[in-house]
């Protein structure tokens, strides 16, 4: 990275996390000096306590609390799960230990303690920046003065990756509110979920690793959001997620054997009986209930025979995965008890 190599770094789009004297600020703008060469640049630094502090008083302003400075401030402590730069790229934090170095063989002659111990915090790194081949990824072992907390990017400013990376991360979130009963809530982030990745699958600049995650994510969500639709008898909604999800489906069973069903199978540990057995059969009796109550009769009667056949095949192990009888079993197990419901 440019910032790391030099003390300033004109035009930084990292957004700079940083401490000033009045608390924490995030770094906007870097603009060179006008009075010469050798000045540092102006720094652009929103203030951000003193804004919270008065959107809390109701005091209104015009603009944000700026601090410009040439101060090179530093950063902010990070900790796990934030986003920092480094000499090797952005990336984000997935550990952080605690490093001991003694002074070996010096200890105090009354308390046994070691002299001169030093104590480091020392980061596990995920270099987002860096795109390798598959799903490898390159993780570097930093201590704190070699990371700079960066703001998190805004869903606009995400890549493909980054964005079900971000949707996988929100469906965690989702699938705890709705063991909790908290149906409308989940919906929304299941439903926000779906909205930040819908448009990446028409990018062609993405790996088909990240399109078998697409699907996945897409496909469950849709599903997911159309049960918390059910939960609240919104039965419109409930029937266009299921088919959103059906439709997904539906495709990817006709590229059986090609390459994103093959890394959904190898590399995801989905089995064709959860792929084209449970989930299809999860969003076709979805949709057989919104029609039943919306007195669509007929078409629900055909929507449960389709699920039917779906259960069929695979509960007669036509279409048995190849990737052993454990899964097998194991989705077996799930659509017998669905079926049973």
């Amino acid at each position: 990275m440019a910032f790391m190599n030099s003390e300033y770094y004109i035009g930084d789009m990292d957004q700079r996390l940083v401490r000033t004297p009045y608390g924490q600020g995030l770094v906007t703008k870097i603009r060179p000096s006008n009075d010469s060469d050798s000045s540092p640049p102006v720094q652009e630094i929103r203030l951000l306590e003193w804004e919270k502090s008065a959107k809390a008083s109701q005091v209104t302003s015009r603009r944000p609390t700026i601090l410009y400075s040439t101060n090179k401030y530093e950063s902010i402590t990070a900790s796990k799960g934030d986003d920092v730069i480094t000499p090797y790229g952005r990336g984000t934090i997935t550990e952080q230990v605690t490093v001991r170095l003694l002074n070996k063989g010096k200890f105090d002659p009354v308390t046994k303690e070691p002299i001169g111990e030093q104590v480091f915090t020392k980061f596990h790194v995920q270099i987002n920046s860096w795109k390798l081949a598959g799903r490898s990824r390159v993780k570097c072992y930093l201590f704190s003065n070699q990371v700079k907390v960066v703001r998190k990017k805004t869903l606009m400013e995400m890549n493909a990756a980054e964005r079900v990376q971000f949707a996988m991360l929100q469906k965690k979130g989702a699938s705890r509110m709705f063991a909790e009963k908290r149906y409308q809530e989940a919906l929304n982030i299941y439903a926000g979920s779906i909205d930040a990745v819908r448009y990446i699958q028409h990018d062609t600049h993405n790996d088909n690793e990240c399109r078998a995650d697409l699907i996945e994510v897409m496909v469950t969500c849709s599903n997911n959001a159309a049960t918390c639709a059910i939960q609240m008898q919104l039965w419109e909604e409930a029937f266009k997620y299921a088919k959103n999800s059906l439709i997904l489906l539906s495709a990817l069973f006709g590229k059986r054997g090609a390459k994103i069903h093959t890394i959904l199978i190898k590399d995801n540990g989905i089995c064709d009986a959860k792929l084209f057995g449970e989930w299809r059969v999860k969003s076709r009796l979805i949709m057989a209930r919104a029609l039943f109550e919306k007195e669509g009769y007929d078409l629900a009667l055909e929507e449960l025979r389709l699920a039917r056949e779906h259960i069929s095949y695979y509960v007669a192990g036509e279409g048995a995965s190849k990737d052993g009888a454990a899964d097998y079993a194991a989705a077996k197990a799930s659509i017998l008890k669905m079926r049973n419901q």
